[in-house]
């Protein structure tokens, strides 16, 4: 009778425990991990803003939308490539070549359009966990191949021509700026207008024209300075490549993802929720993950580019997931 009465009742604490165990695990299924003293920072959820207008260094109010040309660029660099790699790598500035050169001349057209829609259309071309974005990567080589193979070879020769093209390139990095669907078409708009920059204060230096070359260099370093003490911060936070930080940074991700203003730090946190699925610290950030992105990827009134970027989060697989590691 002793034995039966001591097997009811551990079988009761197994029940139990059991019991409280589910209890536990669906307490844990609806706690995330809470926001930082960081995201009371009003400006961490602001939308961005350089502190210097880039249209004060190159005039950029045309009524067009410029983004068909640079998408044309990028059409036109990928069925010749090889001509274009060739002209990347080690084409001058003297280059009879450059004539043929059909992409460099739409990013001429381009420059003084006011807007350029490129990939908002299509945000799945760069709202992704591809380490390259093929057409992104193909803009930023035919920009820097302008500055360093055509611009910077005629700042003495031929300052006309050297501006054209200074001015091409910084227009375009000031077009991805501004679209800026993820963090790499900031990062590569940004280095771009930086490249720009670069040319064109040469060019005033060698007219003797101090005022617009301090004009320009005050744009520059107020653009690295914004990005050190504003983007980078925020950048570390919903970085995919490290899982150093998902202890302490989870809570911010999914804050940001939530009530950022700035529409590209919603879509990186949102794809860095993808691989929350799989490697955060909780159960409830695991879960908690899963159940918004499987919200948000069919949510239409979501911004279409966040959605996109729910979607490709949503839909990563386990085996896709440790691909990327």
């Amino acid at each position: 009778m002793l034995g039966n009465a001591t097997g009811w009742l551990i079988s009761g604490l197994i029940v139990m425990g059991t019991a409280l165990s589910l209890v536990w695990l669906d307490f844990q299924r609806g706690q995330l991990t809470e926001e930082t003293t960081f995201l009371q920072d009003s400006r961490n959820l602001a939308v961005m803003a350089l502190p210097i207008d880039p249209k004060t260094i190159v005039q950029m109010n045309g009524p067009e939308d410029a983004g068909s040309l640079y998408r044309q660029a990028v059409q036109e660099y990928l069925e010749h490539k090889p001509m274009y790699e060739e002209f990347c790598n080690k084409g001058k500035s003297t280059d009879p070549i450059i004539s043929q050169l059909k992409a460099m001349d739409l990013l001429v057209t381009a420059t003084h359009a006011s807007r350029a829609t490129i990939f908002e259309k299509n945000p799945q071309e760069v709202v992704n966990y591809q380490v390259e974005r093929e057409p992104l990567e193909v803009l930023d080589k035919l920009g820097q191949a302008m500055i360093n193979r055509m611009a910077m070879g005629n700042v003495k020769r031929d300052p006309q021509q050297a501006t054209k093209y200074a001015e091409a390139v910084f227009a375009l990095g000031h077009k991805l700026f501004e679209e800026r669907l993820i963090y790499f078409e900031y990062h590569k708009g940004t280095g771009l207008m930086g490249s720009g920059a670069y040319v064109l204060r040469e060019l005033a230096v060698a007219a003797g024209d101090s005022a617009r070359a301090a004009k320009i260099k005050d744009f520059d370093e107020a653009r690295m300075k914004f990005d050190k003490e504003y983007v980078t911060p925020i950048r570390a936070i919903v970085a995919r490549i490290s899982d150093v930080s998902i202890a302490t940074d989870a809570g911010n991700v999914f804050g940001l993802a939530k009530r950022s203003r700035e529409r590209m730090w919603r879509t990186e946190a949102t794809l860095r929720m993808g691989l929350y699925k799989y490697n955060a610290n909780t159960f409830g950030d695991q879960q908690g993950a899963k159940d918004l992105l499987a919200k948000w990827s069919v949510d239409p009134a979501l911004d279409p580019v966040v959605r996109t970027a729910a979607t490709a989060a949503h839909e990563l697989t386990l085996d896709a997931y440790r691909n990327l590691r």
